[in-house]
């Protein structure tokens, strides 16, 4: 089962441990971008959202939220939407 974040956390780049509240879209977007770096190949947005356990849509808004990373490829098929990283 996907989990869905409702809403991002009211901090961007911090989780409430204390609330169980979710977390911020940054924190979320650091995560990514440190588990994309160490996949052998620029990976999917829909491996991100397997490997997250997120909805597809989550892992978009988190990788264009991030200042380092970026999207490329077909927008309606997201085992071809390929989470891109500057300076790779």
């Amino acid at each position: 089962m996907t989990y869905a974040i409702e809403r991002w956390g009211g901090e961007d780049d911090s989780w409430n441990l204390e609330t169980g509240g979710h977390p911020g879209i940054a924190l979320v977007g650091n995560a990514i971008q440190v588990w994309a770096a160490f996949q052998d190949n620029s990976p999917s947005v829909a491996q991100a959202a397997a490997s997250f356990n997120l909805e597809a849509i989550r892992v978009i808004e988190a990788v264009e939220a991030h200042y380092w990373m970026f999207l490329e490829g077909p927008r309606d098929d997201y085992t071809r939407l390929m989470i891109q990283q500057e300076g790779e």
